[in-house]
């Protein structure tokens, strides 16, 4: 699954648990724009759930230039440790709240810049291929994008 993210070559991941500062664990590039994938880590790989796909950054389709996100500190690294998500507060401090809540000791996050295409487009793939293949989306994430959100 997920295999339109193996032409980004310049990717990577981190591991993050609950009583760790994720600004200090995170390792994506706060001036490159993307998507990125977080799992739990289990002993086995297999046992892992998917928990959430998001992306930073957009394309403007008049200039054809990737718009990165400046606010929550710059890029993929901003948006994974300031952007919100639950509580409407940032994940630095959200992430871990929610993984005592459901008693997660790690999460592995992926990270993918997707060069000159457009984060959310991919995002959107990304989500769609999930729900098609798995019968929804991760738990994390709120709703379905539209098919149709371009590259």
């Amino acid at each position: 699954m997920f295999e339109i993210l193996d032409k980004y070559k310049n990717n990577g991941c981190f591991l993050f648990r609950y009583d760790q500062h994720l600004e200090e664990k995170c390792t994506a590039p706060n001036n490159k724009s993307g998507v990125y994938i977080v799992t739990t880590l289990m002993r086995d790989p297999s046992d892992a759930d998917l928990l959430y796909i998001g992306c930073s950054g957009h394309k403007d389709f008049e200039t054809g230039k990737i718009v990165h996100r400046e606010s929550s500190g710059g890029g993929l690294y901003g948006r994974l440790v300031n952007g919100h998500q639950f509580e409407k507060k940032a994940r630095k401090i959200t992430w871990p709240k929610k993984m005592i809540e459901e008693k997660i000791d790690y999460l592995k996050v992926y990270w993918f810049d997707t060069e000159n295409d457009n984060p959310e487009g991919v995002e959107s793939r990304l989500l769609n291929e999930c729900n098609d293949k798995l019968g929804g989306i991760p738990r994390w994430n709120n709703e379905l994008p539209p098919r149709d959100i371009p590259l």
